[in-house]
């Protein structure tokens, strides 16, 4: 996508658009069973609080069980980083050049 000169604002949006449809193509589905809605209840509470949500919260708590238990190790987060940078590098590639220096997006975003 070229463009003459997009708002850092647009490239934002472009850009977590993009990331939010990979994401989601990429993601598989697991429910779950609650004992009660206390627990849920605590679930969606811990994770407002760290501003993340519910599904965020539990998939990473159980990442580190799972980390902990030995059924995952630091290569599998290693390489979960690097298909991450991959997946930017590729994503830089299709937006393309914005027309903007980098102090400019800089200034852009100091203004704002």
């Amino acid at each position: 996508m070229q463009s003459a000169h997009l708002s850092l604002t647009t490239w934002r949006l472009i850009a977590k658009l993009k990331l939010e449809v990979m994401e989601v193509a990429n993601k598989a589905r697991l429910g779950l069973y609650l004992k009660d809605e206390e627990i849920k209840r605590q679930i969606k509470m811990a994770a407002a609080k760290r501003g993340m949500t519910a599904t965020k919260y539990c998939a990473q708590a159980i990442e580190e069980r799972l980390t902990r238990d030995g059924e995952r190790n630091a290569r599998d987060e290693n390489m979960n980083r690097m298909a991450f940078l991959a997946r930017m590098d590729k994503l830089r590639e299709e937006i393309g050049s914005i027309d903007m220096s980098t102090a400019e997006l800089v200034e852009e975003g100091r203004q704002r």
